[in-house]
C-alpha cells in the first residue's frame, strides 16, 4: 500500500521539477497592459507598456515577467520602469536564458498585497525594427508582449509620423486610426493568451522619415588654460534611406566658437554659438556635407568642434583646489548610436578623485592622464550626465609657463655662452592675419575644384545640360583665377615672414601638382579604356594608383592645413 502511495507523489514532485520556472497559478493575479510604440521621424521605435497587476491571492505579488521574442533580445538597447508613485521598479534582461521568449523581470519596490492593485511603466528600444527596402518601410516586431499568463486585456497601438501611409493586407488583424495626427495601427486582444510569441508585419512610406545609421561617435574632452573646456565630436553615419541634404546636431546651449569640418577642412564660414533665448538645455546647428547632399547607402563622417563655459560645468567644491565636473558623455540625438567612445583628458597637475560613472580604462597619454568610456547602443532615452572629482592645484596653471621659461632662458643663456657674442637671430611671431586669410583662400578654392568635378559629373551622366555646365563652369574659373592671384600675393608674405612657411607652402604645391597629374593620368588611360587600345585590368591598376596618389597627396595637404590653423587659433 506505502509503495502505490509512494508513485503519486513522485509523479507530482517530477511534475512540479519540470513545470517552467517563472510560471504563477491563475488565480494568483491578474494584468491588463496597454502598449503604445512609437516610430519617430529616424526610425527609432520607443515601446511603451503600462501595466496594471491585480492581487487577487492570498499572498503578496513581488515580480512579474513580461517578455519579447528572443530573436530581438540582442537589439533591446534600452529599458526602464517606475510604478504610479515613482518609484523605480528593478528591471533584470533574459532573466530564463535557456527559453525560447526574452524574459524580462520586473521587480516592484514594495509587494503587491492582495485585493490591492499596482500599476507600473515600462520603456524600451529596440533596434532593427524599421527596415527600408527600395523607398517603402517595413514595420516587424511582436504584436503584443509575453506574458507567463492570461491577460484580461491587452490594448495595441502603433503610432508612426505624421504623414506616413500605411498599407495592408485586407483581413490585417489591426486597423489603422488616427491618434493626435498620427496615423497608426490599433488592436484590443481581450484576452491574450499566456507566452504569445507572434510577428507581425505591415508597409509604410513616409516623406518625414529620415533613416540613417550612426555607426559611431567619439567625443573628447579636454581643458583649456583660459579655464573653458574643449569638447570634439566625430561622427560616422550611413544614409540608407532617400538623400539628405542636411543633419541637425543638438549641442550644449553654452556652446561657442562651434565648426564643422570634414577630412578637407571647415564646412562653414563662420564659427556658430547657441541662443542664450534658448528654453531647452541644448541647440541645433545644421551640417551639410560639402558634396550638397548623402545619397542612400553612402557614408558622412565630419566632426563638430566647440568650447563650453567652464562656470557652467566646473564647480569649485573646495578652496585648496577641489573640483566638479558635470557634464554628459553624449548629447542625446533623435538617433541611435552603434558604439559611443568618450576621452576626456585631464590636464597637466590634475588627479582625479572618483567618477559617477566608471571608466573602461584610464591611461596617460603625453603626461595626462585618460578616462576611456565606450558604450553600445546609446538611444534617445540614454541619461549619460556624469561627474568626475579632481585635484587641480591653482598655481600649476601659473606655475608651469614659469618652468617652461626657465627652460627657455638656460637654453637661450648656453647658446649665447656657446656663440661668444654672435648676434642673436630674432625669434619670428607667427602672421596670424595672413595664415587666417591664407586658409580661408586654399579652402575656398578646394571647395571650387570639389564643385568642379561634382558638375563634370552631373554633366556626363546628365544630371545638367551643356549650357549649364558652361555657365558655372565659367563662373568658377572666374573666381578661382581671382582666388589664385590673392593667394600667390598671400603665399609670398607667409614666405617672408619665416622659412618654415616656405617649406609648407613647397610642399602644398608638389601635393597639388600630384593630384593634377594623377588625374590627368586617370584622365587619359580611361579614354585609352574606352577606344580599346587598353584592356580592363590594365584600366583598373593605373586608375587605382591614381587613386592612391591623389589620396597620399589629400593627407599631406590636410596635415599641413590643420597645423596652419592651429598656428591661427
Amino acid at each position: 500500500m506505502r509503495r502505490l502511495l509512494v508513485i503519486p507523489i513522485l509523479a507530482i514532485l517530477i511534475a512540479a521539477m519540470v513545470a517552467p520556472i517563472y510560471s504563477s497559478p491563475a488565480e494568483s493575479y491578474s494584468l491588463t497592459v496597454y502598449r503604445r510604440a512609437f516610430v519617430n521621424e529616424w526610425g527609432v521605435v520607443a515601446i511603451n507598456d503600462t501595466v496594471t497587476v491585480k492581487n487577487i491571492g492570498t499572498e503578496s505579488v513581488a515580480q512579474v515577467l513580461m517578455g519579447l521574442p528572443r530573436e530581438y533580445g540582442g537589439d533591446l538597447k534600452y529599458v526602464s520602469s517606475h510604478d504610479q508613485y515613482g518609484n523605480g521598479v528593478a528591471v533584470e534582461k533574459d532573466a530564463s536564458p535557456s527559453s525560447s521568449i526574452y524574459w524580462l523581470k520586473f521587480s516592484f519596490p514594495n509587494p503587491v498585497q492582495p485585493a490591492t492593485s499596482y500599476n507600473f511603466t515600462s520603456v524600451m528600444v529596440v533596434d532593427n525594427i524599421i527596415e527600408n527596402v527600395q523607398g517603402t518601410y517595413i514595420y516587424k516586431f511582436a504584436d503584443a508582449p509575453s506574458l507567463p499568463i492570461e491577460a484580461e486585456m491587452c490594448d495595441v497601438a502603433i503610432l508612426l509620423p505624421t504623414g506616413s501611409a500605411i498599407t495592408t493586407s485586407p483581413n490585417y488583424t489591426f486597423t489603422q486610426e488616427e491618434i493626435g495626427g498620427m496615423p497608426s495601427l490599433v488592436h484590443k486582444f481581450e484576452p491574450l493568451e499566456p507566452n504569445r510569441v507572434a510577428l507581425m508585419s505591415f508597409n509604410f512610406t513616409s516623406v518625414s522619415v529620415q533613416f540613417i545609421k550612426v555607426r559611431s561617435v567619439e567625443r573628447e574632452i579636454s581643458f583649456n588654460s583660459d579655464g573653458s573646456v574643449h569638447v570634439s565630436d566625430t561622427y560616422d553615419l550611413r544614409n540608407l534611406a532617400a538623400s539628405i541634404t542636411s543633419l541637425t546636431i543638438q549641442l550644449p546651449k553654452d556652446a561657442y566658437e562651434v565648426m564643422a569640418y570634414d577630412p578637407l577642412g571647415t564646412l562653414w564660414d563662420d564659427y556658430q554659438k547657441g541662443s542664450e533665448e534658448a528654453t531647452t538645455s541644448t541647440f541645433g546647428v545644421e551640417v551639410s556635407p560639402r558634396i550638397g547632399t548623402i545619397r542612400v547607402d553612402e557614408n558622412f563622417v565630419f566632426t563638430l568642434k566647440y568650447r563650453l563655459s567652464s562656470r557652467e560645468h566646473v564647480k569649485q567644491l573646495a578652496w585648496w583646489g577641489l573640483y566638479d565636473l558635470a557634464f554628459d558623455l553624449f548629447t542625446i540625438q533623435p538617433w541611435t548610436v552603434q558604439k559611443l567612445t568618450v576621452r576626456v583628458i585631464m590636464d597637466e597637475g590634475m588627479n582625479v578623485e572618483n567618477s559617477s560613472q566608471q571608466p573602461n580604462s584610464t591611461y596617460v597619454e603625453n603626461g595626462k592622464n585618460i578616462l576611456l568610456y565606450e558604450i553600445d547602443g546609446v538611444t534617445p532615452l540614454h541619461n549619460l550626465t556624469f561627474n568626475v572629482k579632481y585635484k587641480y592645484l591653482s598655481f600649476w596653471a601659473a606655475f608651469r609657463p614659469i618652468t617652461w621659461l626657465a627652460v627657455v632662458e638656460a637654453i637661450v643663456a648656453v647658446f649665447l655662452v656657446a656663440s661668444r657674442g654672435k648676434k642673436a637671430v630674432p625669434v619670428s611671431i607667427a602672421p596670424v592675419e595672413t595664415i587666417r586669410r591664407f586658409i580661408g583662400l586654399y579652402d575656398e578654392r578646394m571647395n571650387l575644384r570639389l564643385e568642379t568635378e561634382k558638375i563634370e559629373e552631373d554633366m556626363t551622366r546628365g544630371g545638367v545640360s551643356k549650357h549649364d555646365y558652361r555657365h558655372r563652369k565659367k563662373a568658377i574659373d572666374s573666381r578661382l583665377e581671382e582666388i589664385n592671384r590673392s593667394l600667390t600675393s598671400v603665399k609670398n608674405d607667409l614666405r617672408a615672414s619665416a622659412g618654415r612657411y616656405g617649406e609648407s607652402i613647397g610642399k602644398l604645391d608638389k601635393a597639388e601638382a600630384e593630384i593634377d597629374a594623377a588625374r590627368a593620368s586617370e584622365s587619359q588611360v580611361k579614354t585609352q579604356y574606352r577606344s580599346g587600345k587598353i584592356n580592363k585590368d590594365v584600366y583598373e591598376t593605373v586608375a587605382a594608383d591614381s587613386k592612391k596618389r591623389i589620396g597620399k597627396a589629400r593627407e599631406t595637404i590636410e596635415s599641413i592645413t590643420i597645423s596652419l590653423r592651429e598656428e591661427a587659433r
